[in-house]
């Protein structure tokens, strides 16, 4: 046995402080919000970098992928920088319904919640409002993804410019010939069959317009979640 004293230096040894990773914490702050504990969203986001930009990326490589299972695949249809971790948190944090409280009320304008680069103006066709007065706020009508600055045809795949509405687009057969019976997406289609089911699942609306591609109907949903004039409830996109 030996002194207290040389006891005393072990116990101080052995219980040296070993720094935790934020891995960990985000993981415990995670179940602490599984199991009902209140926590303030915004903050968390902010801290952990999670932009409604790259929520709405992660949900695009969801659609994409066709699971929220294969982890793996999910990032690799993924930029760099977002990490596993911010792919979890939008995992919890959509399952807990917090995604559309959180960034549907989220500020636009620059402010610190908020990157700059998350901040781009939708490409469905609104735009941001000018200044008017010194001091008045730039107001922008919905933060999405900048790789909707340009959208696909459904027909021809040719590119067409950031300021055409995707409604207007329209399956048109060449030289004069009888249109086909398939169902064509548009905005307007979209939120018509969302309105007539009382809100659309994703695979749902992906199998009623078989003349459109899956990736065109999942941006065009994605586009009106960006102007809220669609929300999404239980895996349902539903009409404000």
């Amino acid at each position: 046995m030996g002194t207290v004293a040389e006891t005393g230096v072990l116990v101080q040894e052995n219980c040296r402080a070993v720094p935790i990773k934020e891995q960990t914490v985000i993981s415990y702050i995670l179940d602490a919000a599984r199991d009902g504990c209140e926590m303030n969203w915004n903050r968390f986001f902010e801290e952990t970098g999670l932009t409604p930009e790259i929520a709405s990326q992660i949900r695009l490589a969801i659609a994409k992928v066709g699971s929220r299972e294969r982890l793996k695949p999910i990032k690799e249809e993924l930029p760099e920088n977002i990490t596993y971790e911010m792919i979890k948190i939008f995992f919890a944090a959509d399952d807990l319904g917090v995604l559309e409280k959180t960034f549907g009320n989220a500020p636009t304008d620059g402010s610190p919640a908020q990157t700059a680069e998350s901040a781009k103006p939708c490409s469905h066709g609104s735009e941001a409002l000018e200044k008017g007065d010194p001091g008045d706020p730039v107001i922008i009508s919905g933060a999405c993804d900048s790789s909707a600055a340009t959208k696909r045809s459904q027909t021809d795949g040719t590119l067409l410019s950031a300021d055409e509405p995707v409604k207007k687009l329209q399956k048109i057969e060449e030289q004069g010939t009888e249109p086909t019976t398939a169902n064509v997406a548009t905005e307007d289609a979209i939120l018509e069959l969302a309105a007539s089911r009382n809100g659309v699942s994703l695979e749902d609306a992906v199998k009623h317009f078989s003349g459109s591609k899956r990736e065109s109907v999942v941006e065009m949903l994605e586009s009106l979640r960006c102007s809220f004039a669609v929300y999404m409830k239980n895996g349902c996109y539903l009409v404000l």
